[in-house]
């Protein structure tokens, strides 16, 4: 594992372009330990491959494409993109049904706000004239 400025030292190049080219790559060949961003082997192939093709024949490389002049083996790679999909919809189904019991508590919590907003209109329109209004609150009851 290297640092973006080693790594751009042993690809001589530039950091802000190791960087750029972070941005191209899964996430899994990349890790953060205090605010350090590391590259692994693999990562460091990918963008030295990455690099090369630029250089040599100009072709892009989008995100999650395989570049043909990478090595390693293809299946793992698209396996590990697969396992990195799946995470996240599993952290995104997480967050929608913690989202949906924190609605259906909200609507309980509403029902029960509505059923006593409703007690306290019926109470006001079944009381006598007299004893409505705001210093009907003060007045003695017989």
């Amino acid at each position: 594992m290297k640092t973006i400025k080693q790594t751009a030292d042993h690809l001589g190049v530039h950091k802000d372009k190791i960087k750029y080219l972070l941005k191209k790559i899964p996430g899994e060949f990349t890790g953060k330990k205090d605010n350090i961003t590391y590259i692994t082997d693999d990562g460091i192939a990918i963008l030295k491959g990455l690099l090369s093709g630029k250089k040599e024949n100009h072709n892009r490389v989008k995100t999650g494409e395989f570049p043909d002049n990478l090595p390693g083996d293809k299946e793992a790679f698209y396996q590990n993109q697969i396992t990195a999909m799946q995470k996240t919809i599993e952290i995104q189904a997480q967050n929608i049904t913690e989202l949906t019991a924190a609605l259906e508590n909200t609507t309980e919590s509403l029902k029960a706000a509505q059923a006593l907003h409703a007690g306290t209109m019926q109470k006001q329109l079944t009381e006598p004239e007299e004893n409505k209004g705001f210093f009907s609150l003060f007045r003695k009851r017989p």
